[in-house]
């Protein structure tokens, strides 16, 4: 440094004067290294620069390195008491927490909240001298209070954080060795083997337990964490995504910050390599075969030279089939495989989803159980940062192995949850729980977006191919107030009320000669933009409305009545016969393949005469390639024969929850879906027109499918909610130890804090509207996480893909 200051010496010095009068020899050598010597030199210029004022630039850093040296020196030779250990793990939280706030603060524009951070470094300040007061002179206190005063002063953050402030360069170099440092685990003044937080075992990566303002910014610092770490940010970089992962990665950090990370180039993968420009080349994948084996085609046929290097990125995890495509090309040599996994995305205010599509296939028709450690990995960022579940339901065996593994990584990593849980209750669910919810024809606005315009990542393309660059609408009632008001609405009243909308709008943009100056003005600057952008939603939720009803014009009415007796168990020979017409007419594939799984889960699968015609009917009628989807569904159990020698056993015991035990203890027999609707009073027991009217108007949690159907989540989460104890006797009766019960005995069951609900394989927006039904109905906060958004018609094209088989 021009002024021969350097941060390396003064620790040198320190440590010099107190390992002097230190007697033990078990004192082991504190230094600071070029990475740590390089951001305290850069912090010393940032003071320096603000200040004006050379010696107490130095000052600052001399205590910032004398604090360090000590604590660190206190911390090896073991002179702190359990309890200023586990309040020393609390600090060194929130002081990594701090350091990533910061972080944020600088790379995304308007994000900076002083007063956040203002309470975040006094809290940081507090923990600290709680720690060290019975070790340390009040001249050293003191020397903490001169620190994080001076970097906690309004006026000095204000000014950092400005945009296009004179200290961005400096303040770039700070942010770049933080990254550093937090990424080699330097960022900790206790030392790393003061209090050890986990060691995972069976190969299970968890990335440091994530303690920072929400999910979103957890999720983009270990992208950028990652991709900083195959190669510095000054390095570029090209960068090949794949389709399905596009929309999430741009929730998740957006184009700009790849870009601040040296990111050149990005490429949409297709069958033929890109136009490489740079030599770190960069694949983000999903774990998919056939994904894989086709990018394992493109380096193979690629050029090798030492110089160029390629990463894979696998979302959410580098599975052994992965690593086996890649070797088996002979490829692997030289690339470098990587995970990440990104936390639960937020979608809307209550929604949140790991945006994972290949799931429910993995999962439940090829009973893969690989994917289970994302979810779970999620889940536990999830409690890290709003606190553990008291109260866990699960329902279904992928549910119960994700919990299972929450149980076994909280006893092995022991992360530092928060004291204090937002959340009382997780309740799990498996998707193959209740398929009728995904068969059935959703009828609230976002379910109709969903399963006619086909949701990606909270956004719709009102266009037929959702090709790039074509008109899209995001779902989101946080940024978008007319869809808030709209979006659990039966379709029947959305026109009514965007009508309605328009109008008052329109008269609210009218302005009266009569309106003085100053009125005119304050419309201008306040409420003008605000109506613009209102209009502006408000044609395109017009224009998606036109779509639906020109995709649906003529169909839907005589579709809802058929299913409508489907589920009735009335006029079935009407319904064959309807199957019988469609198929012979070759109505749209899908639609076809949803009204006969939905027929055959009502029936328990088909008589063998029906089976074998419908079976017959469909290949002959769409062609035998389709021979395999059939297949599917009869393996997931959708569309299947049904098995004359099997009886419904169901256990006849007493609705008291004492005997729940008893009923989970005897082997799952299977139950009739049908025998599940009328235990767990699915069906709605009145069917007169003012039923009707009440499930259109949204009072009864029918209306989702309407008024025909209630989603079983409904049931299940009300039943669980129940002040004193869960009343789920019928649940157990029908699920049988497929429903496994938390200690409803806790003192947080009755509480009323928040509810997580979790779908395993997808989640319908009909039931997510249930949902948020039954939290206004209970006055109790819902939220709904999956592993992705899912509809009838998506789930048939998925199953009937080609590739699924890889």
């Amino acid at each position: 440094m021009s002024d021969n200051f350097r941060a390396r010496d003064i620790a040198l010095k320190a440590q010099k004067k107190i390992l002097s009068r230190m007697s033990t020899k078990g004192v082991a050598k504190v230094f600071v290294d070029d990475r740590m010597g390089s951001l305290l030199d850069n912090v010393y210029r940032l003071c320096k620069t603000y200040t004006q004022n050379k010696k107490e630039s130095e000052k600052i850093v001399k205590n910032i390195i004398k604090i360090v040296t000590k604590i660190s020196l206190l911390a090896r030779n073991e002179q702190f008491t359990q309890e200023e250990l586990a309040t020393a793990s609390d600090f060194q939280n929130k002081f990594h927490k701090a350091a990533k706030t910061v972080i944020s603060f600088f790379e995304v524009d308007f994000s900076y909240d002083q007063k956040f951070l203002t309470q975040l470094l006094t809290e940081c300040r507090n923990l600290l001298k709680q720690i060290v007061q019975r070790h340390l002179t009040d001249k050293s206190l003191g020397r903490i209070d001169l620190v994080f005063g001076f970097f906690s002063n309004p006026a000095f953050l204000d000014i950092v954080f400005k945009k296009n402030s004179e200290y961005n360069e400096i303040m770039s170099k700070i942010i770049s060795d933080m990254h550093s440092a937090l990424d080699q685990g330097e960022l900790c003044i206790f030392g790393t083997d003061c209090f050890s937080v986990s060691k995972i075992k069976n190969n299970i990566v968890f990335n440091e337990i994530m303690d920072i303002e929400n999910l979103r910014q957890s999720s983009q610092f270990r992208l950028l964490s990652l991709l900083t770490k195959i190669a510095p940010n000054g390095v570029l970089k090209d960068l090949v995504i794949h389709e399905d992962l596009m929309k999430p990665i741009d929730l998740v950090s957006g184009a700009r910050l790849l870009r601040e990370r040296g990111v050149d180039k990005m490429f949409k993968l297709s069958s033929v390599a890109p136009p490489w420009k740079n030599s770190v080349r960069l694949y983000l994948i999903p774990s998919i075969y056939a994904v894989a084996e086709n990018v394992a085609w493109h380096l193979k046929q690629s050029e090798t030279d030492k110089m160029i290097a390629y990463h894979i990125i696998v979302v959410p995890k580098v599975l052994n089939v992965i690593h086996s495509v890649f070797e088996s090309l002979g490829v692997l040599d030289f690339v470098t495989l990587h995970s990440y996994s990104w936390d639960f995305i937020p979608l809307d205010s209550n929604l949140l989803s790991l945006e994972f599509h290949q799931f429910f296939n993995a999962s439940f028709l090829k009973e893969e159980n690989s994917l289970l450690t994302s979810v779970a990995k999620a889940l536990m960022s999830f409690e890290c940062l709003f606190g553990k579940f008291p109260c866990v339901t699960t329902l279904g065996e992928k549910s119960h192995r994700v919990h299972k593994l929450l149980g076994t990584w909280q006893g092995e990593i022991r992360p530092p949850f928060p004291e204090e849980s937002d959340f009382t209750h997780l309740i799990m669910i498996d998707r193959n729980i209740d398929f009728a919810s995904l068969l059935l024809t959703q009828l609230t606005y976002e379910g109709v977006l969903d399963e006619n315009l086909k949701l990606k990542s909270g956004f719709v393309y009102l266009d037929t191919d959702g090709a790039e660059g074509s008109q899209r609408l995001m779902l989101n009632s946080t940024s978008d107030e007319i869809y808030s008001e709209i979006k659990g609405k039966h379709i029947s009243l959305v026109f009514q009320h965007l009508s309605k909308k328009a109008k008052e709008l329109q008269q609210r943009r009218e302005i009266k000669n009569t309106d003085s100056i100053e009125e005119m003005k304050v419309f201008v600057s306040h409420d003008l933009k605000k109506i613009q952008s209102q209009q502006k939603y408000l044609a395109l939720h017009i224009s998606a409305c036109e779509m639906v009803m020109k995709r649906q014009a003529g169909i839907l009415e005589e579709l809802l009545g058929l299913q409508e007796d489907v589920m009735s168990d009335s006029k079935l020979k009407e319904y064959l016969l309807f199957l019988e017409d469609s198929i012979a007419r070759q109505f749209d594939f899908y639609a076809i393949l949803r009204m006969v799984c939905l027929y055959s889960v009502m029936e328990d699968g088909l008589p063998e005469k029906e089976y074998q015609f419908l079976h017959r009917q469909l290949l002959q009628a769409y062609g035998y390639r389709h021979l395999s989807t059939l297949h599917y569904l009869q393996r997931l159990g959708l569309f299947r024969q049904r098995d004359s020698k099997s009886l419904s056993l169901e256990p006849l015991l007493p609705d008291r929850l004492a005997r729940v035990a008893q009923v989970t203890s005897l082997k799952s027999e299977r139950v009739p879906f049908r025998k599940i609707c009328q235990r767990l009073n699915l069906f709605p027991q009145n069917e007169s027109s003012d039923a009707n009217s009440s499930a259109k108007s949204g009072q009864h949690p029918s209306y989702v499918f309407g008024g025909i159907y209630t989603p079983l989540i409904y049931q299940l989460v009300e039943k669980c909610l129940k002040e004193k104890e869960p009343n789920l006797g019928d649940f157990a009766r029908c699920f049988g130890n497929n429903l496994r019960i938390g200690d409803y005995s806790h003192p947080q069951w009755g509480a009323r804090g928040k509810i997580l609900v979790c779908f395993l394989g997808g989640v319908t927006l009909a039931e997510a509207a249930s949902l948020d039904l039954l939290s206004r109905q209970l006055g109790r906060h819902i939220v709904v996480a999956t592993t992705s958004t899912i509809s009838g018609p998506a789930l048939m094209e998925s199953i009937a893909c080609p590739n699924i088989d890889t």
